[in-house]
């Protein structure tokens, strides 16, 4: 009686010790859930490329499926059957797909143009404005592909849509590039200096994202996060390898080998004789 007893107190306490874990398992992920969202809270340009490149990576994986599968139209003999394989395409999952991400970038893009107009910097509205642009003509191209009246047609507005599709690449990664990679010192501020890059035969205007130690040196371009100051800046100088230390030797070491040295050369003059 006493032994099942035992046995049943064991399993009880075996059971509490693993809802206790798990209880505090779960507490911890909240409490590092509660901090990434803070985190990115406190970063608006980081939610707003990560929610561009979200759509875009989107945009290009429908265009790839729908790329494999309008490559059998050119196996395709009969003109029905090819007709019927367009239709197909125009209003697949892909294709609907790919229009919503592009809406959604239309709304982020018109979200941060008037972000940065309220806070009264032009540059940073005059990017998303010029990203908001190129969105738009990825739409005009995509709506006119779902509405082809023939398969030439088709075939021409989708090669626009992959066109224009680089071109709004292309504008996204001067804006954001480099900004991930910052790392500015507590208290200053991550600056999107203006540049312009030549695509083709369009400039293109973006960031060179930089850190500035005040406002007023961020003059002319747009601003990013602030760095808090309850970071601490850790300077990295690496110490070098134990094996790679050039051996010291003390005077106390240098005259005991002295001493043995000459030891040795009497012992062997004295053999010798």
């Amino acid at each position: 009686m006493k032994l099942r007893m035992l046995r049943t107190c064991s399993v009880v306490f075996t059971l509490l010790s693993v809802a206790t874990a798990a209880a505090s398992a779960a507490t911890v992920h909240s409490k590092h859930a509660r901090l990434r969202k803070t985190s990115m809270a406190s970063d608006p340009p980081l939610i707003l490329f990560q929610s561009i490149d979200k759509r875009l990576t989107s945009i290009d994986s429908d265009n790839q499926k729908l790329r494999a599968f309008a490559n059998n139209l050119h196996t395709t003999h009969s003109v029905m059957r090819r007709k019927r394989m367009v239709r197909e395409l125009q209003h697949s999952k892909q294709q609907r797909d790919r229009l919503q991400s592009v809406d959604q970038l239309l709304e982020i893009s018109s979200r941060a143009e008037r972000r940065y107009r309220n806070q009264r910097q032009a540059y940073g509205a005059t990017l998303f404005r010029d990203l908001h642009a190129r969105t738009s003509s990825v739409r005009t191209a995509l709506l006119r592909a779902q509405t082809a009246p023939t398969i030439p047609a088709w075939s021409r507005e989708e090669k626009l849509v992959n066109t224009r599709m680089l071109s709004l690449i292309a504008q996204f990664q001067a804006i954001s590039g480099g900004y991930v990679a910052l790392a500015c010192h507590p208290g200053s501020w991550a600056c999107c200096q203006p540049r312009t890059e030549r695509n083709g035969k369009v400039v293109v205007r973006g960031c060179t994202w930089s850190c500035a130690s005040k406002l007023a040196a961020c003059r002319g371009g747009c601003l990013g996060r602030r760095t808090p100051n309850t970071v601490v800046a850790v300077r990295n100088t690496p110490k070098p390898p134990i094996f790679a230390k050039s051996p010291t030797i003390t005077s106390k070491q240098l005259a005991t080998s002295k001493q043995k040295r000459h030891v040795h050369a009497v012992e062997g003059s004295a053999s010798g004789r």
